[in-house]
């Protein structure tokens, strides 16, 4: 990732940082935003709430966390491409699914994010995004 970024003339401005967000062993603040990209459906939904409390922990006040990830329709019937993907998470992860949009937002809220919202972007993908 660092050298697609430095690639691209980003990296003097981009900080790339390792962690684990699982156990919650992350940097503590320095920096504005957190990024997970097609990164929580790989996980159950409670190890995905485990995930987005330890981000929050180690975000400073002010920050901001995007997800990327392709939600499920509310009645969860698709689209197609959305729920072959579900189906691909249950098979090959442990606990792995997709999820509907207002399920992250409320996982989002209940890691303690604030004005947590869904952005639509070109694509298959959604952008979920939360403030500390």
């Amino acid at each position: 990732m660092r050298d697609k970024l430095t690639l691209q003339g980003y990296g003097e401005r981009i900080d790339v940082v390792e962690g684990d967000v699982i156990s919650g062993d992350l940097p503590i603040g320095g920096y504005d935003l957190i990024h997970l990209g097609w990164m929580l459906h790989d996980y159950a939904p409670e190890t995905q709430l485990t995930i987005l409390r330890n981000i929050y922990r180690a975000m400073p006040a002010g920050g901001r966390f995007i997800a990327s990830e392709t939600p499920l329709n509310e009645d969860k019937s698709g689209p197609e491409f959305t729920a072959l993907l579900s189906l691909n998470m249950l098979v090959s992860t442990d606990g792995g699914i997709e999820s509907s949009a207002q399920e992250y937002l409320d996982r989002f809220r209940l890691a303690g994010f604030s004005n947590a919202r869904i952005m639509k972007i070109a694509g298959p993908r959604t952008l979920i995004v939360g403030e500390k």
